[in-house]
């Protein structure tokens, strides 16, 4: 324990230096007064919390969209994760920001194990989240971040191109030779038809060149490319037709 030795003068609002470490403290005091007769021992706790918030040992403090390497939501929102923990007093707020410095960060608000979060305005790119934690105490921790890139521009199919470029096949199994292009998240899957309508759900990894059997019968015959990136943006429909003549 640790304490007075002596009686002091009576003060309103004396301080009083805690002992050990974080944890819950009791202070006890007595009174005395001027015939020396003492009352109490009277006292009151309060907990000591030195240590500002952190995640699990192993754990990400923020995650943006789960994790995903890219968005292309068109207002540049999305959905934020957190995990953090504080021992002694426990986290009471959060303050997010898109920048390390927390200039364009708004005011502390109650801490969620997940939120909705407007990204940095501009032009297409990598985009910086960071969030820092406050306990019950008043302790702030350093900042925490994540990144994911924001890419709502579509890729691009330089050509479709059946067979080669030839103008005839005699079979219906024609090989697609695929230019396509996407500057930032990259090309990843692909849609080809024969009707110009494409499936939801009727993709393939992007490989390229790929074989198709074309329409049945003999005439002109076309396929029709989709490509999408892995932000899944998805092209224009780009289309290239061969004639089967195979009597």
């Amino acid at each position: 324990s640790k304490g007075d030795t002596a009686f002091r003068p009576i003060e309103a609002h004396p301080s009083f230096a805690l002992g050990g470490g974080d944890g819950e403290h009791v202070i006890f005091v007595l009174f005395e007064d001027a015939e020396d007769v003492v009352s109490g021992p009277f006292s009151s706790s309060i907990t000591l919390d030195t240590v500002a918030p952190a995640p699990p040992l192993g754990a990400a403090a923020i995650a943006i969209n789960g994790g995903a390497a890219f968005t292309n939501d068109a207002g540049g929102v999305v959905t934020l994760g957190f995990v953090t923990a504080d021992e002694t007093s426990g986290v009471a707020s959060m303050q997010l920001a898109t920048d390390a410095t927390f200039t364009s960060a708004g005011a502390f608000q109650p801490v969620a194990t997940s939120t909705v979060f407007a990204l940095a305005a501009g032009a297409d790119g990598a985009r910086d989240v960071f969030v820092r934690f406050e306990d019950r105490a008043g302790n702030i921790s350093d900042p925490f971040s994540a990144s994911i890139v924001l890419d709502r521009t579509p890729p691009v199919i330089g050509s479709v191109v059946l067979d080669g470029g030839g103008d005839f096949t005699t079979t219906p199994l024609a090989v697609v030779d695929i230019a396509a292009t996407d500057a930032l998240a990259g090309v990843s899957r692909m849609a080809l038809s024969t009707t110009g309508s494409f499936a939801a759900d009727a993709t393939v990894a992007f490989d390229t060149p790929e074989t198709f059997f074309l329409a049945p019968g003999d005439g002109q015959r076309a396929v029709f490319v989709k490509v999408f990136d892995a932000a899944g943006n998805a092209s224009d429909v780009v289309s290239d037709a061969i004639t089967v003549d195979s009597i």
